[in-house]
């Protein structure tokens, strides 16, 4: 019936052919069964096709919010690599600061080893003219006895080592 016109054959005492409006009216019922059928199957297939939708909606929502949480820990690390970087750049700067420092205290240490060198061998003379004073001090007496017993005519010359 869909879009065809139907026309009814009249009757003879007015009206419309009964078998005709009777014919009408089933294929008219019968087209409203065929659609409601259709119309059931195409809600049961929709209702089907929502009930297999939704876990693929809920896995789509997770899978966006894994993303976002995914993107938060990547930017996270991006700006941790940039802080370490950072760090790395200033802790190299130390390091060959330190290295510079180091080098130069290598150095002055090894000139303060020769000072002390210096300073050791210096306190070793001292030492020996100390322990040399203390022997000729010790034998002083006996040059003044030599000296005495000696001639005024023959007089030594003795120097003392102070």
């Amino acid at each position: 019936m869909s879009g065809e016109k139907k026309y009814f054959r009249k009757r003879f005492f007015g009206g419309f052919n009964r078998e005709d409006v009777v014919k009408y009216i089933s294929e008219l019922a019968k087209e409203r069964n065929e659609s409601d059928a259709a119309r059931e199957k195409a809600e049961s297939n929709y209702n089907a096709m929502a009930e297999a939708f939704e876990p693929l909606r809920q896995r789509a929502i997770e899978a966006e919010e894994a993303m976002q949480t995914a993107q938060q820990d990547m930017q996270e690390a991006l700006d941790a690599k940039e802080e370490a970087i950072a760090k790395v750049s200033t802790l190299t700067f130390e390091v060959t600061t330190l290295k510079a420092e180091l080098a130069m205290a290598k150095r002055e240490a090894e000139e303060g080893r020769v000072f002390k060198a210096e300073a050791l061998e210096s306190r070793a003379k001292v030492e020996k003219l100390e322990e040399v004073q203390k022997c000729f001090e010790s034998i002083q007496p006996h040059f003044e006895s030599l000296k005495s017993a000696i001639s005024p005519e023959e007089k030594v010359y003795v120097e003392p080592w102070r």
